[in-house]
């Protein structure tokens, strides 16, 4: 799953970071960067038995937050414009079709728009993810 989220970053162009939120947030950024981050906490996974206790899939949870950095000073409805709407517009529907054209089944996506999230040193606008996927062994 994490090396599938690269791959959804690297093609995206956007910037990717997994693990703890502390030991994220200990990461040193560009405070002029302008590129759309994706955090994922780490990863919850569980394996779906059949009644030989074979497995036949994969199971995992996710927490993600999809942000464009942003300028502390900004008031909501500037945040909102500039970085929270291009976010639910554009990213968070690339983030779902990726999702979609993969070996992935999406059970559950929902999100929560965020604002003034201290992510990297910069601050953050945009959403905050949590998302079920599951895979079936062929």
């Amino acid at each position: 799953m994490k090396s599938f989220l690269e791959s959804i970053c690297t093609a995206q162009g956007w910037i990717f970071d997994y693990g703890f939120a502390a030991f994220q947030n200990l990461r040193n950024a560009n405070n002029t960067s302008t590129k759309v981050h994706l955090f994922c906490d780490p990863i919850q996974s569980s394996e779906s038995l059949n009644e030989y206790g074979q497995t036949v899939g994969s199971t995992y949870t996710l927490s993600l937050m999809l942000v464009l950095p942003s300028n502390l000073s900004e008031d909501y409805c500037s945040r909102y414009a500039n970085y929270i709407e291009p976010i639910k517009t554009t990213h968070y529907p690339a983030l779902k079709a990726a999702f979609q054209c993969s070996e992935y089944s999406l059970q559950s996506i929902g999100y929560t728009e965020i604002v003034n999230s201290r992510a990297l040193d910069l601050n953050c606008d945009g959403l905050l993810i949590n998302l079920t996927a599951v895979t079936y062994d062929q």
